[in-house]
């Protein structure tokens, strides 16, 4: 399969998994989500910390509803909107870093109508 976005080598995990996922959330800057709302850090051009790894460097992060609350609360992320994301199998590949954080690499076929609820 390929993906979205080009990634690095080794890239997304072995350990990734290509299967449902909800209740998970994408902070995005536009009321309707367009492509550039759910771009990696890497694609957005942006300097990646030493402690990141390229691959999650490359990845679109979703955040569990709880930690959507959190960070909106904080004034930087005052602007954003919260889009619930629904995962189905064949959508691309995901991996849970942290109970808050799931790394996704969409497949390229997969539209964002497809995955944004």
């Amino acid at each position: 399969m390929s993906f979205c976005e080009p990634l690095p080598p080794s890239c997304p995990p072995a350990s990734a998994q290509d299967k449902e996922l909800e209740g998970f959330i994408r902070l995005v800057e536009n009321d309707v989500p367009v492509e550039q709302d759910f771009w990696s850090h890497a694609k957005l051009g942006r300097q990646r910390p030493p402690e990141v790894d390229e691959c999650s460097w490359a990845s679109c992060s979703l955040i569990s509803q709880g930690k959507a609350i959190t960070l909106l609360k904080n004034p930087r992320h005052a602007n954003k909107k919260a889009i619930s994301v629904h995962l189905k199998k064949g959508h691309g590949v995901w991996l849970a870093d942290k109970p808050n954080h799931v790394h996704f690499w969409r497949y390229s076929h997969v539209s964002l109508e497809e995955i944004v609820k």
